[in-house]
């Protein structure tokens, strides 16, 4: 009972942590794009270096630290509960991360091929109704749609081939000696 408790706090703990360094995430990428207006406005083509995409780039990697950091904080917390080796399950889990990486990488590339779709289907909302209104509104509603319906077929794709890893990881823990 306690080992659960334990374990439902850490996984508490976890979560909030993911999600403020989500909320800074949303926060500064807004905060950089209206740097980058206010930088670029008296700007002439071509400037400043790197654009939105290098302050988007440098604010999406500080996330991803964040949330390393929060699921490496949860890890240590959970070892402690489950009164297992640190190191052991840092094997069991890398042992998880190299079965599940083929497929993490086809599910970001299909992703990606999601949301440049997306974008390919806005922008040709915006050609079609340059005025904007309700049948661009529509219009970007229907991409959005059907860029969703992708994500959602990609994310069904990969879970069967992720749930495989999960049983071998568990099996790994539980044979890992205590501290």
């Amino acid at each position: 009972m306690r080992r659960a408790s334990c374990i439902n706090r850490a996984q508490s703990k976890d979560l909030r942590c993911r999600r403020e360094a989500r909320r800074r995430l949303r926060r500064g990428l807004v905060g950089c794009d209206r740097a980058f207006r206010n930088c670029a406005n008296p700007c002439g083509p071509g400037q400043p270096p790197g654009g939105t995409r290098a302050c988007r780039e440098q604010g999406t990697s500080a996330f991803h630290a964040v949330v390393a950091d929060c699921t490496l904080t949860f890890h240590v917390t959970a070892n402690a509960c489950l009164n297992k080796d640190g190191i052991c399950v840092q094997a069991c889990s890398d042992a998880r991360d190299t079965c599940a990486a083929p497929t993490q990488a086809t599910l970001g590339t299909a992703l990606t091929a999601c949301t440049t779709q997306e974008a390919a289907a806005v922008a040709a909302c915006h050609a079609a109704n340059p005025a904007g209104g309700a049948p661009f509104q529509q219009c970007v509603t229907a991409a959005q749609a059907t860029a969703a319906g992708c994500r959602d077929d990609a994310l069904a794709a990969a879970a069967p081939s992720l749930a495989a890893c999960v049983p071998p990881y568990v099996m790994c823990v539980h044979a890992c000696p205590p501290p």
